[in-house]
């Protein structure tokens, strides 16, 4: 079973693969903001419609994972281990213009709260939003 603590205690420190780092470095402020991003689409595919929504979202977050993966290494640890390369973006970025042309998107800026499915994806990219501007 997986455990949620460490029972080491709080000390301002976490613990991530290559040493001991402040909780307030940029590493784990990231990799947590990340975290949240992913939780957020999670509920957002629990509540998707499509299974093709179902299947965008799952990857992205796969992708997500790679990223606190190779966050929470060291990066003398990194070398190959984990990856985001150009081909994942541009793949995120295939799918976005595919999307923005099935869905005949308005020309200007969209209120959220039109439907709860458009509303968390909302809610989700602000928080991807704060992570690159931590990265």
């Amino acid at each position: 079973m997986t455990r949620f603590y460490t029972r080491t205690g709080d000390t301002g420190y976490t613990d991530l693969l290559g040493g001991r780092v402040p909780k307030y470095d940029d590493r784990p402020e990231t990799y947590g903001t990340i975290d949240e991003a992913t939780s957020v689409l999670g509920y957002a595919r629990a509540i998707a419609l499509s299974e093709r929504t179902r299947a965008l979202l799952i990857d992205v977050q796969r992708d997500l994972y790679l990223m606190m993966a190779e966050l929470a290494f060291a990066k003398e640890m990194r070398q190959g281990k984990f990856h985001i390369t150009r081909e994942h973006v541009q793949r995120i970025e295939r799918e976005t213009d595919r999307l923005a042309e099935e869905l005949d998107l308005p020309p200007h800026f969209i209120l959220p709260g039109d439907s709860a499915g458009g509303a968390i994806l909302d809610v989700g990219r602000t928080v991807v939003r704060r992570a690159e501007r931590l990265a």
